[in-house]
């Protein structure tokens, strides 16, 4: 969406997948499938936000309101 870089995005990931708060592997079923798939550990992000370890913090974000600011984003590709 533009909000941050490629860089940040992929040190947040390492972030939450150092946290355990998710897990990171390729498509089992497809060898050739180069995307990453990720699951969250729900139990784990629960226990964090339990004992006051790590904050959420509300997003302003609104798909609707950036659609309408943006209609390129919405075109297919």
């Amino acid at each position: 969406m533009g909000e941050h870089s490629l860089h940040v995005i992929r040190s947040a990931i390492a972030l939450l997948e150092e946290m355990g708060i998710i897990e990171k592997k390729k498509n089992p079923g497809n060898g050739q499938d180069r995307t990453w798939q990720y699951k969250l550990h729900f139990n784990v992000l629960n226990r964090l936000l339990e004992h006051g370890k790590c904050k959420t913090e509300h997003s302003r974000f609104n798909a609707e309101q950036y659609h309408r600011s943006h209609p390129e984003a919405s075109k297919p590709q």
